[in-house]
């Protein structure tokens, strides 16, 4: 196995896994465990790994978990398939529409993550789709599971990772002989999620003609299920999501587990290799019959130790309470709770999956004939393997108008407020509360004056606010046209004005800053990086710097020190010069003067004492 730089496709390290438990899934995320000892590198969660051997050689994983056994000096690691990435994306608010092609839902909500993109899209497929609060996996799920015959395939070559969703083959690509590699065999149908009879219901409570659909009743008797979807708005749509629904779920589940030995490298037949998605054939001469079923799973218990064993799981389409929660939620489809009005109708529901549990209510008015009531409210919980997400948005019409958010998980909660813009702009807060850190957030959208945000952090060293109308972001720096002030034990930073800031450190640009430490106090106006004046007061001295320093009322002053000075008036009682030099000197009308005379041929220089000039 080779362990990757970060997020990186760049190799850090090759190490090789004592024991690998291996789970393949054609639909969905396939896991596997591995067990490392003291000489392999340090794997922490949400690291990636690319698996280099058969089976599962070209698979990049994700660090699930590590736990350690210090008695044996080893580390069991989970790994899950890169693909899981897009269980972390949160489709935030509502995408979709009432007459949606599957393929532009899919780059939609791919476009909401930089991992994955879209490859080739095999399918031809408009129907209603709507997403709300949901990740980005369930709702390829959701969209996946209105085609027919599809499958995932992968490329890992590069970066993004490109999803394929392409339509699965009937060819026959494997064979399980019990004479050759077949160990053992069990079959088993279940009706769970089945129903031949559907009742569609619209927005609005409308109906189709006659009530409902129906497919294989004379089969399996009638067996009765209903739906609400208010996102349909006339027959025509209403019957073809039905009858689209009711073809995906009036036939039994049909689940095939055999024991068998993967013998294709020895032997090197093509039907001895068992791919996932692929057609495999049973011959069960004893019975008169031949299975052929798709294989949706290979499970290995140590890929390494016993790479020959496997089990596999043939089925037809399978369907389960669980698929059927996860599509009728996504696709905006929901179990009617109470009867339905004409104008109002409220709706609940539970979707319980092997890794979530989602609980929902909505509040739906519909619009009179006069168009003036149009809106929808939806309170959603999420629990997940990573925390708890719950959720309330308003909508109307196709905007959302406001929506609030709490999420927990063992780094943080997080809670958040918007609202839709009104005349002075949207409006949006954030409070985030982490172990050693708590933000919070208050944003006006952009208006005629541009945006606003206010932002206050506080650790345990220090506490930041900062009050901005524009933001810059590059890298680890921001650029800030605002004001901020920064305090810990030290010191307090103050600026206004055009600034840079990593967090800590801040680089002010234009405008004018306030610095006090514990040894003394700065004050400094800086124009496009130059500072033009300041003042540094210390214990011992204050400096100021200026192109002109302007003193005005009385100065008093018990040491003066000048290279020049200019005194136009000086009122002194006692003077003490080193050294005078000065054209006249005037005192109570009399005045020093000096005079250059000649006598005798001979140039004098006189002092003098006398009244006047």
């Amino acid at each position: 196995m080779i362990l990757l730089a970060g997020q990186t496709l760049t190799p850090k390290a090759v190490f090789y896994p004592e024991t690998q438990p291996l789970n393949l899934i054609d639909r969905g995320v396939s896991t596997s465990s591995i067990t490392i000892g003291p000489e392999a590198p340090v794997l922490t969660v949400d690291d990636w790994i690319k698996d280099d051997t058969d089976p599962g050689k070209g698979i990049i994983w994700r660090v699930k978990s590590v736990e350690t056994a210090y008695e044996r000096d080893t580390r069991t690691v989970q790994l899950e398939h890169v693909i899981s990435t897009l269980k972390d994306v949160l489709i935030f608010g509502s995408l979709g529409g009432s007459n949606a092609s599957a393929e532009s839902m899919a780059r939609q909500a791919l476009s909401r993550q930089s991992i994955w993109t879209l490859g080739r899209f095999e399918f031809s497929r408009t129907l209603p789709y709507q997403f709300n609060n949901q990740t980005v996996f369930a709702a390829l799920e959701t969209i996946c599971g209105t085609l027919d015959g599809w499958r995932w395939e992968y490329d890992l070559t590069t970066l993004p990772f490109k999803l394929h969703i392409v339509k699965k083959s009937d060819d026959v690509a494997s064979e399980l002989r019990a004479s050759r590699n077949l160990v053992a065999l069990r079959r088993v149908v279940d009706r769970s999620g089945m129903y031949t009879r559907f009742y569609p219901v619209g927005a609005r409570n409308i109906h189709i003609a006659g009530d409902y659909v129906s497919k294989n009743e004379d089969v399996y008797g009638v067996i009765a299920h209903t739906e609400t979807d208010q996102s349909i708005r006339s027959k025509e749509m209403l019957r073809a999501w039905a009858e689209d629904k009711l073809s995906r779920h009036a036939e039994p589940s049909v689940s095939i587990t055999a024991t068998a030995l993967e013998l294709s490298r020895a032997t090197g037949e093509p039907l001895d290799k068992l791919t996932l998605g692929r057609v495999c054939r049973v011959p069960l001469p004893e019975f008169g019959t031949t299975i052929r079923e798709t294989i949706t799973r290979l499970s290995w218990s140590d890929k390494i130790r016993q790479p020959e064993t496997v089990t596999v799981t043939l089925a037809n389409e399978l369907i389960d309470v669980a698929s059927i929660l996860k599509q009728t939620s996504g696709s905006g489809s929901r179990n009617a709770g109470g009867s339905a009005q004409s104008q109002e109708e409220d709706h609940a529901w539970i979707e319980d999956t092997t890794d979530h549990v989602l609980i929902v209510a909505e509040a739906v008015a519909g619009t009179d004939e006069a168009g003036n009531v149009d809106w929808s409210r939806v309170a959603s919980i999420m629990v997940d393997g990573t925390g708890i997400y719950q959720r309330v948005i308003k909508t109307e019409g196709d905007m959302v108008t406001a929506q609030t958010a709490i999420t927990a998980n063992e780094n943080a909660i997080t809670l958040e407020a918007q609202r839709a813009q009104d005349a002075e702009g949207s409006l949006s807060s954030r409070i985030t509360v982490e172990a050693g850190r708590i933000t919070s957030e208050v944003a006006r959208a952009t208006t005629a004056e541009g945006g606003l945000s206010t932002r206050i952090t506080q650790t345990a060293d220090a506490v930041s606010s900062v009050a901005s109308r524009t933001t810059t972001l590059e890298g680890d720096v921001t650029t800030i046209q605002g004001s901020g002030i920064w305090q810990n034990r030290d010191s307090i930073t103050s600026v206004v004005g055009k600034f840079t800031t990593d967090g800590t450190n801040v680089q002010l640009i234009d405008g004018a800053g306030l610095y006090v430490k514990r040894d003394g106090v700065a004050i400094a106006v800086v124009d496009k990086g130059n500072v033009l004046s300041s003042i540094n007061a210390s214990a011992e001295s204050v400096d100021i710097s200026a192109s002109k320093i302007n003193l005005t009322g009385y100065v008093t002053a018990s040491q003066l020190s000048a290279a020049n000075a200019r005194i136009d008036n000086l009122l002194s009682g006692t003077t003490t010069m080193t050294l005078c030099n000065a054209r006249d000197i005037r005192m109570g009308g009399y005045s020093f003067y000096r005079r250059t005379i000649t006598v005798d041929g001979t140039t004098y220089n006189v002092i003098g004492w006398g009244a006047g000039d």
